[in-house]
C-alpha cells in the first residue's frame, strides 16, 4: 500500500507529472552526494598547492565544486575538471575575500549613498552578480537550501582554507573581491584580519546592517569591518552547519571577532588620508579586470534580454538569464506546488488560456512577485498552468497566496506559486442534518460503490477484482511484519511511525532499518542514557529543544552511520526505541499512531490518510480539492483518549466513524465474501485498504496522478530488504528514476530489480542458564546474552537482534530463559552464533540448545510452529493465562515472545536480580526431538515424519483459528522453522569441527566484509551453512488465510 499515509502534507502526495519526474531522482542524487560530503567532511584535509590541486582533481572537491556550480548556477557543470576546481577556487575566493557585492539592493544603494568608490563605479557595480559572504552567508540561512548544497560549501570552504595558495594568484583575487565591495573602503581594514577569518546569530544581519550604515556615514570604521568580517564568516559556516548530516560550527568565536577588529581598527585607521588616485585607480582596477556574469551567480540578474531598461530596484531573484536550466523542470521547494516555475516566453506565444485568472489573484501575484523580486509575468505564467490543469467542474476554486523565489538549485530564483489551504471539510454538517444521519448517508453511499466495485468483479473485471484483494493490505503486512521480525515487529513498526514525517516511503523504510540496526548493534546505548535521564530529571526532551542543544554539542541525539540526524525524526525514533511512541496525551495527531497499529495489529480502526479525506470529500457530493490546495486532515486525540479507546476530534475521527458503520453494513451484506483471499468479516482499516486502491484507480484513470503521487510502495521495500546486494538496487532505482534515462534501460532496470525481491529472514534461538534448584540471576542471563551478541556484533548482513529475559514454560512450570531473534540478510553465515550457542549451552551444563530459522512451509526441514501476539505488551502473568488456555487445546512447550525496547534487552539489565521484559506474544515449536526423542525420530522413514508434521500443523491452524476471536490478541500465525538441535553429547564434535572454518570466517570478513554466497535454486552454494534454505519449491504451497485478528 502506498505511502500517502504518512505525515506529509496532502498537497506533496500527488503532484503533476513534471513534479514527479524531478522529485525522487533528485532525492536520490542528492543523499548519495550528502553521503560523500559528509565522509569527506570528517577527513582532514591535505595541504596541497593551487596548481596541484587544478592539475590532479580530488574527487571529493569535484563532487561538491559541481553541487555549488548547480546552485550558483542553475544548471549542471559541462567543463573539464581542472576548469571546475578553478571555479571552486575563484568562488570561495569571493567569499573569503569580500563581504558583500553589488547585488545586494540594500548595501548597494548604500553604498551609492556614501563610498566614494561608487562616484566613479557606479555604472560597472550594476552589472555585477557574484555574491560575497554577506551573501553566502543569507544563502545558507535559507530554508530552501538543501543539505547537500550546504556540505558543499562547507567542504569547499574548508579546502580553500588548507590549500597552498600561489600568492600572486591569492593576491589577484583579494584585490579584484575587494574592489567588487560596495564596502570596500571598510573592506580594505577587513583584509587585514585575513589570517583570522573563522566563523556567527539569527539577530546578525539587522544589527549588520544598522552598524555598517553608521560606520560608512562615519567614513570608514576599521575595527567595525573587522568585527563585522569575522562574524559574518562565522555565521555563514554556522548556517551551513545547520543540516541533519554535519556540523562545523554552532556559534560565534568572539575571542577571534576581538582580535579581528583590533587588526581592522589598526590598519582601518591609515586608509582615510591615502590620496585621491588610490580611489580612480581602484576603479579603474574594477573596469579592466572583473568580467559581469562570469560565474552566473544566482542572488541577483544583470539585464534581462527582454527588459533593456532593467535596474537594480526591480530585479527578479534569479540567474541572469530568462531561461535557466531545463524549462520543463517546476519548482521544488519545501511544499512543492503544481507550477512549471520556468520563465518562459512572452504571454503572447502561450496558447490560449482555459481559464482567466480573476484580478484579485493577478493582483496577490504581482504584489507578492515584487517582494520576492521574480518575475510576475513568469509567475502568472506558472499560476495559468495550475488554474487550467483544473478548471473542470470536478475540482474546487482555488486562490494564489503567494509567491516565493526558488532556491532550488534547478530552478533558482524562479517563481514558487502557492495556493491558499482549504479544509476537506467532510465533517461539516448540511443545514438541518444531524451527525449520526450524516455518517449514515455517507456510509450508505460507500456501500453502494462497494456494491457496484463487487458487481464489475462479478463480470470479469480485473481491475476491480485486484481492489477488492487489496483488503488483505494490512493483514497481510501484520503477517509479514511478524514473520521477518518476530517479537521486534512492535519496535520495526513503532520505528516505522517514528521516522515518517516529511519522508517518502523508500527514505521511511530505510530509515527504520537503520534505526533497528544500530540500536540491535548498540551504537546507541549513550545517547539513549542521556534521553532518559534528561526525561527522568524532568527537563524538556522535545525535538526542538534537543535539536538546538545538540547543534551547540550540549546534548548528543541518536544519527545514521554517516552521523546525519534521522531528519527531523531522531527524538521520535528515540521515543519509539524506548517504548513511548504510542502514549497519547491530548492535542496529538493521530495519524501515524493509528497506522502503525493498523500494520502492526494493535488498531482496526481506518486510518483517514489523503486518500480516504479525498473519498469522503466525494461522499459529501463537494468537488475536490486540487493537490496545491489540499490542506491535510484536521483532527487530534481529546482529553480523554487512550491508546485501547481513542477519542479523536475533526475530521480525522469524523471520517473514523464513517469507516465503522460502512465496514459493519459491508460484513451485514456479505457483499465481499467470497472474492480473493477475503474469509470472515473485515476490519475498519481493510475497508479503507479498498477505498483507497479505489479512489486511486479514479484518479489514475482521470489522469490526476502519477506514481510519484501514490506515494510508494512499503510491501516492495519490504520484498528488496533480504537482498545483499545494496550497491546494484541502488544503481537500477537511479536509472528507473533519473529523467534522462531512455525508456528502454528504465524497463530493463525495472524488469532486473522485479527479479530481486528476497525479504528478510529470521532466527530464534533457544538456550537457558537454568539447573534444576538454581535460578540464573541477571548477571547470569546477561553473561549468555554478551557472548550471543559479541558473535554477531557488526556484522553487515544483521539488520536487528533482541535478546531478552524471558521464560520458557512446559507442564506449567517456567524456567528462566533468553529470547534472542535475529533478522538477517540473506547472506549471513550463521556460523559464529550457532558457536556462541554451543558454547553457553556446555558453559551452563544445558542439556540441550537449539537454533530455529524460519522458513517457507515447503522448504526442506520445516517444522511447523504457533505465534500468538497481543495487541499490547504484558506481564508475564497474562502470557500464562494463555498458555493454560492452549495446553486445554493440546499443547505444551512455550517460549514467552519478549518486546524489544532499551529497558527490555538483557544486557541493560545487570546484578544478581531476576529483571523479566515486557511480553508481546508466545511462541510453539513442533520439535520431535524432543517430543519422541531425537534418535526415535531419526529412524523415521520420511513418510511418517510428514504425516507427524501434517498432524501438528493442523493442529496449530485449528488453534489459530479459534484464537481469532479473541479481542486482545493481535495475530495468530502459523509459522514454519527449520530447526537444528545440539544435545549435549554433540557439544564438544561440533566447536572442535567449526573451530578452523570459524577462524577463517573470521579472518575474511575482517579483511574484505561477508562473502557468504547466496543459495542458488537448486539450494546449493559454495559452502552450505545449516540450515541454509533453497529457493527450490516442493509440493504444492498451501493456501493462505485470512482471519479477523490473525492469519493463517
Amino acid at each position: 500500500m502506498s505511502g500517502s499515509v504518512w505525515n506529509v502534507d496532502p498537497g506533496e502526495l500527488q503532484q503533476a507529472d513534471d513534479i514527479a519526474r524531478a522529485g525522487q531522482s533528485e532525492a536520490d542524487k542528492q543523499h548519495e552526494t550528502n553521503l560523500k560530503l559528509t565522509e569527506a567532511l570528517g577527513q582532514k584535509h591535505r595541504v596541497i598547492k593551487e596548481q596541484y590541486a587544478i592539475d590532479n582533481p580530488d574527487p571529493d572537491i569535484l563532487t561538491a565544486s559541481r553541487t555549488l556550480f548547480q546552485m550558483r548556477q542553475g544548471q549542471e557543470y559541462e567543463g573539464t575538471d581542472s576548469d571546475l576546481v578553478s571555479y571552486f577556487i575563484d568562488e570561495m575566493g569571493r567569499f573569503n575575500h569580500s563581504i558583500f557585492q553589488a547585488d545586494n539592493n540594500f548595501l548597494q544603494d548604500m553604498s551609492y549613498k556614501y563610498n566614494p568608490l561608487d562616484m566613479s563605479t557606479k555604472d560597472y557595480m550594476s552589472n555585477q552578480d557574484e555574491i560575497g559572504m554577506y551573501g553566502y552567508m543569507e544563502l545558507m540561512e535559507s530554508d530552501q537550501t538543501t543539505p547537500d548544497q550546504k556540505l558543499a560549501f562547507l567542504h569547499l570552504s574548508n579546502a580553500y582554507t588548507a590549500m597552498d595558495m600561489d600568492n600572486l594568484n591569492e593576491a589577484a583575487r583579494m584585490g579584484q573581491a575587494m574592489v567588487a565591495d560596495p564596502s570596500s573602503l571598510g573592506g580594505i581594514a577587513a583584509l587585514a584580519s585575513q589570517g583570522l577569518r573563522y566563523l556567527g546569530k539569527k539577530g546578525l544581519k539587522s544589527q549588520m546592517r544598522n552598524r555598517l550604515e553608521t560606520s560608512l556615514a562615519l567614513s570608514l570604521e576599521g575595527a567595525v569591518f573587522g568585527d563585522a568580517y569575522s562574524r559574518i564568516y562565522q555565521q555563514a559556516i554556522i548556517n551551513a552547519s545547520d543540516n541533519p548530516y554535519f556540523s562545523q560550527q554552532t556559534e560565534q568565536d568572539n575571542t577571534l571577532n576581538a582580535l579581528s577588529a583590533g587588526i581592522g581598527g589598526t590598519f582601518g585607521a591609515l586608509l582615510p588620508v591615502a590620496p585621491g588616485w588610490i580611489w580612480d585607480g581602484l576603479g579603474w582596477a574594477v573596469d579592466k579586470t572583473y568580467k559581469p556574469g562570469q560565474l552566473g551567480s544566482g542572488v541577483g540578474p544583470t539585464d534581462w534580454p527582454d527588459k533593456p531598461n532593467y535596474t537594480p530596484d526591480t530585479a527578479a531573484v534569479g540567474p541572469d538569464v530568462p531561461a535557466l536550466g531545463d524549462p520543463g523542470m517546476p519548482s521544488v521547494g519545501p511544499d512543492p506546488q503544481l507550477n512549471d516555475a520556468a520563465i518562459t516566453p512572452p504571454v503572447e506565444a502561450l496558447p490560449a488560456p482555459i481559464v482567466e485568472i480573476t484580478p484579485e489573484n493577478i493582483s496577490v501575484i504581482n504584489e507578492t512577485s515584487k517582494v520576492s523580486k521574480v518575475d510576475p509575468v513568469a509567475a502568472q505564467q506558472a499560476a495559468q498552468k495550475v488554474f487550467d490543469r483544473h478548471a473542470g467542474s470536478e475540482w474546487t476554486s482555488i486562490e494564489v497566496d503567494k509567491v516565493t523565489a526558488s532556491k532550488k538549485a534547478n530552478t533558482l530564483g524562479q517563481p514558487v506559486v502557492q495556493f491558499k489551504k482549504i479544509p476537506y471539510g467532510f465533517d461539516k454538517l448540511p443545514e438541518g442534518v444531524t451527525k449520526p444521519e450524516q455518517i449514515t448517508n455517507m456510509s450508505a453511499k460507500m456501500v453502494t460503490e462497494i456494491e457496484q466495485l463487487a458487481a464489475r468483479a462479478k463480470g470479469g473485471d480485473k481491475a476491480a477484482l485486484d481492489v477488492i484483494n487489496q483488503a488483505t493490505w494490512y493483514q497481510s503486512m501484520r503477517v509479514s511484519l511478524r514473520e521477518e521480525f518476530g517479537g521486534m515487529g512492535d519496535l520495526f513498526a513503532d520505528l516505522l511511525g517514528a521516522t515518517s514525517a516529511n519522508t517518502d516511503v523508500r527514505s521511511n523504510w530505510n530509515l527504520s532499518i537503520e534505526a533497528i540496526r544500530r540500536f540491535s548493534n548498540g551504537d546507541f546505548d549513550a545517547e539513549i542514557k542521556a534521553f532518559t535521564d534528561r526525561k527522568n530529571s524532568g527537563e524538556k526532551v522535545d525535538s526542538n529543544t534537543l535539536t538546538a542543544l545538540r547543534k551547540t554539542d550540549d546534548f548528543p541525539l541518536i544519527t545514521q552511520a554517516s552521523g546525519a540526524l534521522f531528519g527531523m525524526n531522531s527524538v521520535p525514533a528515540t521515543n519509539a526505541l524506548l517504548g513511548f511512541f504510542r502514549d497519547i496525551k491530548a492535542g496529538k495527531a493521530p495519524k501515524t499512531i493509528n497506522f502503525t497499529g493498523n500494520l502492526i495489529g494493535y488498531s482496526d480502526d481506518a486510518t483517514i490518510d489523503v486518500w480516504a479525506a479525498r473519498y469522503l470529500r466525494y461522499l459529501t457530493g463537494q468537488s475536490y480539492i486540487p493537490p496545491v490546495a489540499e490542506q491535510g486532515v484536521k483532527g487530534n486525540h481529546l482529553t480523554k483518549s487512550t491508546l485501547q479507546d481513542p477519542v479523536i476530534s475533526g475530521e480525522f475521527g469524523f471520517g473514523q466513524d464513517v469507516f465503522k458503520d460502512a465496514t459493519k453494513a459491508v460484513n451485514q451484506s456479505g457483499v465481499l465474501q467470497g472474492y480473493g483471499q477475503i474469509l470472515g468479516d473485515l476490519i475498519d482499516a481493510d475497508l479503507q485498504a479498498i477505498v483507497w486502491f479505489m479512489e486511486k484507480e479514479k484518479w489514475t484513470k482521470n489522469g490526476w496522478t502519477t506514481k510519484a503521487g501514490e506515494g510508494g510502495d512499503m510491501d516492495f521495500e519490504a520484498s528488496l530488504a533480504g537482498n545483499p546486494n545494496r550497491d546494484r538496487i541502488v544503481e537500477l532505482r537511479k536509472t528507473i528514476d533519473t529523467k534522462a534515462s531512455t525508456p528502454e534501460a528504465k524497463a530493463a532496470a525495472q524488469s532486473e530489480l522485479d527479479t530481486m525481491g528476497q525479504r528478510l529472514d529470521r532466527t530464534v534461538l533457544g538456550v537457558s542458564g537454568e539447573r534444576p534448584g538454581a535460578q540464573p540471576s541477571n548477571d547470569v542471563q546477561a553473561d549468555i546474552a554478551q557472548t550471543l551478541h559479541d558473535s554477531i556484533k557488526d556484522d553487515p548482513s544483521m539488520i536487528a537482534s533482541k535478546i531478552s529475559n524471558t521464560y520458557g514454560r512446559f507442564m506449567k512450570a517456567d524456567e528462566r530463559a533468553l529470547d534472542a531473534e535475529f533478522v538477517t540478510r540473506s547472506d549471513f553465515n550463521p556460523l559464529r552464533l550457532t558457536r556462541a550457542l554451543v558454547e553457553s549451552g556446555k558453559k551452563y551444563d544445558q542439556d540441550a540448545v537449539f537454533k530455529s530459522k524460519v522458513v517457507k512451509h515447503d522448504a526442506p526441514n520445516a517444522r511447523p510452529g504457533l505465534e500468538v501476539y497481543f495487541r499490547n505488551s504484558q506481564g508475564s502473568d497474562k502470557i500464562r493465562e494463555l498458555t493454560d488456555r492452549l495446553n486445554k487445546m493440546g499443547v505444551d512447550g512455550f517460549t514467552f515472545v519478549t518486546d524489544a525496547r532499551q529497558a527490555d534487552r538483557t544486557l541493560s539489565n545487570s546484578g544478581d536480580g531476576f529483571t523479566e521484559a515486557s511480553m508481546v506474544g508466545v511462541r510453539l515449536q513442533y520439535i520431535p526431538e524432543f517430543e519422541i526423542g531425537a534418535q526415535e525420530w531419526k529412524v523415521l522413514t520420511p513418510k511418517q515424519k510428514q504425516t507427524l508434521i501434517d498432524e501438528r500443523e493442523n493442529m496449530f491452524q485449528d488453534i489459530a483459528i479459534a484464537l481469532s476471536a479473541e479481542t486482545d490478541l493481535s495475530s495468530a500465525n502459523v509459522v514454519h522453522y527449520d530447526t537444528e538441535v545440539y544435545f549435549r553429547g554433540d557439544y564438544d564434535e561440533f566447536l572442535t569441527r567449526t573451530a578452523k572454518e570459524s577462524r577463517r570466517a573470521a579472518r575474511t570478513e575482517q579483511l574484505h566484509g561477508s562473502t557468504n554466497t547466496q543459495p542458488n535454486s537448486s539450494g546449493k552454494d559454495g559452502k552450505v551453512s545449516p540450515g541454509s534454505v533453497p529457493n527450490g519449491k516442493r509440493g504444492t504451497p498451501k493456501k493462505s488465510v485470512v482471519v479477523k485478528g490473525g492469519a493463517l
